[in-house]
């Protein structure tokens, strides 16, 4: 179908992002100097995507925080985790409110990929068959590595890399743990819980990651 083409073609090109084939130049930045010489500026090109499977590793605090606060599971389930799940709804059922979700890792890539809009039964249904598409086409670096690139964090950042070099003035391998989990609060609601929109929320948010 055109959906399913349009998917692939955007999987395609986040894949091609994340390859240890991809460019992988560090951004020169654009320094801004007075009359003497003395650099009073410094700033970004945006929409950087670095994140790549031959460089993952190096950013082990983002990785810390987006596992342990998103998907505690990633490397153990097949794209959908069944028991958090469960979980949710046993929370949900006892305390009478949404507390808990079940989204992982590769279901919240695949949202970000179909980018659907209204939820509804037949949206829920597409977006499980491209998880499990998801899953059975990449790797779980790759997944790891293209959800670190795509995700929204608030204020115009796509992605940890922008994210981290607008919020914090430093290249996202270099976030501490602090840093990466006020980063990774922002994910269920970036508009809302970003440290520029509302401090006080993100740093309950950073609080609650950590």
């Amino acid at each position: 179908s055109c959906e399913q083409s349009r998917v692939e073609r955007s999987l395609e090109k986040y894949r091609s992002e994340v390859s240890n084939f991809y460019d992988s130049f560090q951004p020169k930045s654009v320094k801004i100097v007075d009359r003497s010489g003395k650099v009073i500026g410094e700033f970004y090109r945006r929409n950087f995507r670095p994140i790549r499977t031959d460089n993952l590793k190096k950013h082990h605090m983002i990785l810390w925080a987006v596992l342990s606060s998103e998907d505690r599971e990633f490397f153990s389930h097949g794209g959908v985790n069944y028991t958090a799940i469960v979980r949710a709804v046993l929370t949900n059922l006892i305390q009478f409110r949404l507390s808990q979700g079940g989204s992982t890792i590769t279901q919240q890539l695949a949202k970000l990929t179909l980018n659907l809009g209204k939820r509804n039964l037949f949206n829920k249904i597409t977006e499980l068959y491209c998880t499990f598409y998801i899953e059975s086409q990449f790797s779980k670096e790759e997944i790891l590595a293209m959800y670190l690139n795509q995700i929204f964090l608030g204020e115009g950042n796509t992605g940890v890399e922008e994210a981290a070099r607008y919020y914090f003035r430093k290249p996202a391998t270099e976030l501490t743990a602090e840093e990466a989990a006020m980063l990774v609060g922002t994910i269920p609601a970036p508009s809302i819980f970003n440290p520029i929109r509302n401090l006080g929320t993100a740093l309950n948010r950073q609080k609650r990651v950590l």
